[in-house]
């Protein structure tokens, strides 16, 4: 996205079942919407198996509050 400005890049290093994890937020524009999108990537281990999980959300810039959203995406998780 030509637009895009990153806000939040964090990684965590694996623990227990993760073979680590990150967080990337950020604004861009679509049209004469300004929206802000954040989206957290996972690897669970289960066996000799890993699962990815993707997460992202995306609202309008200013509707949310980021911190609010921040913590939803990066709270997503596989239960097994």
């Amino acid at each position: 996205m030509q637009s895009w400005v990153e806000t939040t890049a964090r990684r965590w290093p694996p623990a227990g079942r993760h073979s680590g994890w990150a967080l990337q937020c950020g604004t861009y524009s679509l049209g004469n919407l300004n929206l802000l999108a954040a989206s957290t990537l996972a690897v669970h281990e289960r066996g000799n198996v890993g699962y990815l999980v993707h997460a992202t959300a995306t609202v309008l810039d200013g509707s949310a509050d980021h911190a609010d959203l921040l913590e939803t995406v990066q709270t997503v998780n596989f239960v097994d």
